[in-house]
Order: structure tokens, then sequence, then C-alpha cells
């Protein structure tokens, strides 16, 4: 029984691998035989593709279809600033707000002036409820980018939430006409 759970388990991996097989050619080559995965990856070659298919899904809203690369980028790369970021954004939107906090974070230790995952990290802060935790990584971005609009509208935001209106004038040219709180895909906001 047990032989019979170990092959079902084999080709349930080897399909999902070979399912998954146009992300993964995206950063390198497979090759796929009854047992085995072989996955290679040159770092020298053009990354371009890679970034473009990724960024790609992204904007599409398919998350589903870039996480994947994201993971294998960061497992050949683990100190890629742009993945850890991008990945950390897509964790706060699906509201796995743990994650969507350490992947920015962990951008921002390796550049620090990276206002992409300044924002990130700030928006993953509030949206998991910390305002004040969210507050200097989007100061820092604003710093670095002044016309940042997201990092402008997030910090709008915190201080709408503190009922402080004078303090989000500043930002006030950043926020949506009908301004709605900042939150992820699944987490609920109170009175949202």
């Amino acid at each position: 029984m047990l032989a019979g759970a170990h092959g079902a388990h084999r080709r349930e991996v080897t399909d999902e691998v070979r399912r998954a097989g146009d992300q993964l050619n995206a950063l390198g080559r497979q090759a796929l035989s009854e047992g085995q995965i072989e996955v290679s990856w040159d770092p020298a070659a053009d990354q371009r593709p890679a970034r473009e298919t990724i960024t790609e899904h992204l904007e599409a809203g398919r998350y589903a279809e870039a996480i994947p690369l994201l993971e294998t980028t960061l497992q050949l790369q683990p100190d890629d600033v742009q993945s850890l970021t991008q990945l950390g954004m897509v964790k706060s939107d699906l509201g796995e707000l743990e994650e969507a906090r350490r992947l920015p974070g962990r951008a921002v230790e390796l550049d620090s002036t990276n206002g992409q995952a300044l924002v990130s990290l700030g928006v993953a802060a509030l949206r998991a409820g910390d305002p004040d935790g969210a507050e200097p990584p989007l100061q820092q971005a604003v710093a670095l980018e002044p016309t940042n609009p997201y990092a402008h509208r997030a910090l709008g935001q915190i201080h709408l939430m503190r009922d402080d209106p004078a303090a989000a004038l500043p930002h006030r040219a950043w926020l949506p006409i009908n301004p709605r709180p900042i939150r992820s895909r699944s987490t609920p906001w109170p009175n949202a």
C-alpha cells in the first residue's frame, strides 16, 4: 500500500511540475522523466523575459501564475530585492500579512533606498492594523520618492484613521475621491 501511495504522490508531483512547466521555463529549463525532475538555470542568462512575465502576471492580477515564478527566483537568488518586494505585495493583497511584512522587510534590509520595498512594507503593516509600524517606511519612501502616489495614499489613510485630516492634507492629491481604507483582498477592514 505504501509503495502505491508513493507512486501516486510521485505522479502527482510530476504532473504539478509539468503544469507549471511554462512558468519554470521562463526562468530556466526543465526535464521530466519517470520519477525524476531536473530543473536548471543559468544566472548569466538574460533575466528580462522572466521579469517581463512576472510583471505581466502581476499587472493582470494573476497571482497564482506569478507566485511560483517569484518563489523560484528567490530560491535561486534569495537576496533579489525586486522579487522579495513583489512577492511581499502579492502576499499583502492575499491577506498573508506575516509574510507580507517579512519579505519587503528583508528587501529593505538589503536596500534601504528602494521606495517600492518601503511602500510594500508600510502597506503591509497598515493592512495588519499597525499604523505606527507603517508610518516610518512610508515617510522614508516619500523622502526618497516625493511623488510616489502609493506612499502618499497610505500616509494620508493613516492620518484619516487617526482622525487627523490636517495631517492628511499634504497627501490629499494622492487620496482617491471616495477614500476607502487600504486593505488586502481577504482581510476585512472594520466598517468597510
